[in-house]
């Protein structure tokens, strides 16, 4: 993982807690950890699933899937979507997320 990717999952790491004990969350390498010791693992694709429980008993997605979801993506086809709830820009030295 990059420097950089690392510096954001940190700062990311920040704004969540955990979905299991309520704890704050922390970087830890490519995964989100908290106080009690649970875990949950940044993906290839750069994200941080928080599900737990009954809702992690999936089947994953194939291939195929990841490909037409990126696919999809690129399109632009959620540019819309993202610029509607995007938040206005931080002042200068400030910060503002949407999660």
């Amino acid at each position: 993982m990059s420097p950089a990717s690392s510096a954001v999952l940190a700062e990311l790491a920040e704004l969540l807690a955990c979905p299991n004990c309520g704890l704050a969350l922390a970087a830890v390498g490519r995964a989100l950890r908290c106080g009690s010791g649970h875990s949950f693992d940044l993906a290839r694709q750069g994200y941080v699933s928080l599900l737990t429980g009954a809702a992690t008993r999936f089947t994953g997605d194939t291939a195929d899937m990841l490909q037409a979801r990126s696919d999809f993506h690129a399109r632009g086809h959620f540019t819309p979507v993202a610029a509607a709830v995007a938040p206005p820009p931080a002042p200068p030295g400030g910060k503002r997320c949407v999660l």
